[in-house]
Parts: C-alpha cells; structure tokens; sequence
C-alpha cells in the first residue's frame, strides 16, 4: 500500500514523501511486485515531475492507469539517467523501490528514485504535489495511500 513516510532527517527540501511498498518497474527485474496503487502513485509523480521535459521534448506522459508500461519505464529511466549524470554512484535499473528506514537515499550521495520524483513534482507544483500526498490528486482519488497520525496535510 502506498503510504506517506516522513523522512528524518529531513532532505531536499522535504520532511516527507508518497513512498511505494513494493518495487514499481518491468517485470523481468527482481523482486518487482507492481502494486496497483504503487505504480498509480509513481505515474502520478511522474506526471508532475516531468511536465517541463514532456512539453519540451513532446514525449507523452504515462497516463494513472495502474499499470507498469512503456511510458512509465521510460520516464523512470530518464529520471535515473538524469540523476546519474551529477551523482555517479545512483543506481540506474529501471525500478523504484521504496525508500526504507525514513532515509531519503541508500548510501552516501545517493537518493533513492521515490524519493527525487517527490522532489522535482513538489517544484514543480508544491499544491498539487501536497494534495497528491493527501490522495486527492488532480482528476480523482489515489486509493489506497495510508498517511501517518499527525501528517500534515524531472527535469
């Protein structure tokens, strides 16, 4: 179930972030699950966080349909590729796992890809990005999102 989890201590301008429960990428990775609302969560982020990139380039967003597909697996790998470019140590292998612990990344200079898709969909619409975290997005409800007791409400 996808949940809002704080982050402690607090990184990139965020003190919490919509985090996956399970792995959202190809089947063909491991450990992939694909939860409905993980991958909804993660086609929602994406949709905010690369809005500028998709109208310059005219490359499709995925649509918050549920499903893992090619549009979202692209968006997910531009985002690593991206991120590899100013950190060398990022893990680029398609998938976004959850962020564990409260921990925004997996080792020194690092960011797990969760966590920068809440980054760069809150610049791009800190409303929007809020009202996501609270499941109510723009255009229906995110099911399934737990938020904490005492929660407040791509390039």
């Amino acid at each position: 179930m996808t949940q809002v989890m704080m982050l402690q201590p607090p990184a990139l301008d965020l003190d919490r972030i919509l985090n996956v429960s399970h792995p959202v990428g190809p089947r063909t990775a491991p450990r992939v699950v694909n939860e409905r609302s993980d991958v909804e969560a993660v086609q929602r982020l994406i949709a905010l966080a690369a809005r500028p990139a998709s109208a310059r380039d005219g490359f499709t967003l995925p649509a918050p349909t549920g499903t893992f597909d090619v549009l979202t697996g692209y968006w997910v790998l531009r985002a690593q590729m991206d991120q590899l470019r100013h950190s060398p140590g990022e893990v680029v292998d398609g998938v976004v796992s959850p962020a564990r612990d409260g921990r925004s990344g997996y080792g020194a200079g690092t960011y797990w890809t969760i966590v920068l898709l809440n980054y760069w969909a809150k610049g791009q619409s800190a409303a929007e990005w809020a009202a996501l975290l609270q499941g109510q997005p723009a255009g229906g409800v995110l099911s399934g999102i737990r938020v904490p007791a005492g929660a407040p409400h791509i390039r």
